[in-house]
């Protein structure tokens, strides 16, 4: 992408990231940012959330090669992904820093989480760290990933996702593009980017993967409407909470219309190696492990 057309954005040339300016995190995250009482999203949203968490799970626990491995969630929300990760035998810890998803997660898993990061892991380590549309929401990506080393067994895993400034999406939508999401997302990178941060943080990339239907159409779609609309994210905003007025309403509707074309368009970026977004796979260097004491 091209250098930011708003003042909120600083683009760095040399690695290709974005950086929020200026980091004012008082009213990022408001309680109806969370959705209902009991999940982020509710029907066939969160039942499409639900279908590519177990997939995701299915993933990490192949990957660990084991079936009573300790998996933590960092930024765990709702608690969703955790809950289809105990399916397959895990057990499971996580972080949330916020209150309402904090709840949420609680009554959905029946056990507590962590309201520091990683204050579970003191006496044993993960076999698994999870991070899913985290690290954007973060100052420094580079110190966090460093800290989830010293978190994991010998030979464990660490699996993120997150949104890429070099895809078709935000090349076509600038500002406005939905996965920007101001003022949440401080730092967004692309894959070349968070690849490098990953294996400097003394891991292996074994596998990256696109899933360019769960967040691709909705980024096409809402992206289209901020266009247009006095009202950022009108789309993504009516998932979490419902259409409360007549053009919460247009815009729902108008998407079923758009989603064709915005299904193309997912599959035709990720084609180009283009994404919205990108998950990482990666095992922590033995080598690394000992020199680092652990």
């Amino acid at each position: 992408m091209h250098s930011p057309d708003s003042p909120l954005w600083r683009s760095c040339a040399r690695c290709g990231t974005w950086v929020l300016l200026p980091k004012d995190k008082t009213e990022a995250y408001p309680a109806d940012y969370y959705g209902g009482p009991a999940a982020k999203f509710s029907g066939w949203a969160q039942n499409f959330r639900t279908r590519y968490h177990r997939d995701r799970a299915r993933v990490v626990q192949k990957r660990l090669n084991q079936r009573n491995g300790k998996i933590y969630d960092v930024g765990c929300g709702d608690g969703l992904f955790l809950k289809e990760a105990s399916r397959f035998g895990l057990r499971i810890a996580g972080f949330e820093p916020e209150l309402m998803p904090r709840r949420q997660a609680e009554k959905r898993l029946g056990k507590s989480l962590d309201q520091r990061l990683f204050s579970s892991l003191k006496s044993e380590k993960a076999s698994a760290i999870t991070c899913w549309q985290v690290i954007e929401h973060l100052d420094d990506p580079a110190s966090f990933l460093r800290a989830c080393r010293h978190h994991l067994t010998d030979g464990g895993i660490l699996t993120l996702s997150t949104v890429n400034i070099d895809s078709l999406q935000a090349k076509c939508f600038g500002s406005k593009w939905l996965h920007l999401d101001p003022p949440r997302h401080l730092w967004i990178g692309n894959l070349h980017r968070v690849t490098q941060l990953v294996k400097d943080s003394g891991f292996e990339v074994e596998k990256v993967r696109y899933n360019s239907l769960e967040f691709g159409p909705v980024g096409w779609v809402d992206s289209l409407f901020n266009l247009v609309d006095t009202k950022r994210d009108r789309l993504l905003v009516s998932l979490k909470q419902g259409c409360r007025e007549p053009l919460d309403w247009l815009a729902y509707i108008l998407s079923f219309a758009l989603a064709p074309v915005a299904l193309i368009l997912s599959l035709l970026e990720a084609g180009l190696n283009k994404p919205a977004t990108f998950e990482i796979y990666a095992r922590l260097k033995k080598d690394r492990v000992r020199r680092q004491g652990g």
